[in-house]
């Protein structure tokens, strides 16, 4: 668990009678606003990524192989429509 309030205070206190202020002022402000656990990591954004991409690539496979059904049915229906018609007669 990181620090709380009352302890920062207490370090930037110090931190300013030892380096002063200017250079305690950076230092905390380099200091994250959360608690480093929190902090997300490349690994955890590249396995967030691939995720995301895999199940984004499931989906459009799943999109492709409906739309091809949809269109040879389409397809053979107008081509049943038009060579019946010639067949019979």
């Amino acid at each position: 668990m990181g620090p709380n309030e009352t302890e920062l205070l207490v370090l930037l206190h110090r931190l300013r009678e030892t380096i002063g202020e200017q250079e305690a002022a950076s230092l905390m402000n380099s200091l994250p606003p959360y608690e480093w656990p929190e902090v997300a990591t490349k690994s955890d954004l590249a396995a967030v990524e691939q995720r995301i991409l895999g199940a984004l690539d499931a989906r459009i496979a799943q999109q492709t192989r409906t739309l091809m059904l949809a269109m040879t049915g389409f397809a053979l229906s107008i081509w049943l429509a038009l060579l019946v018609p010639v067949l019979v007669a």
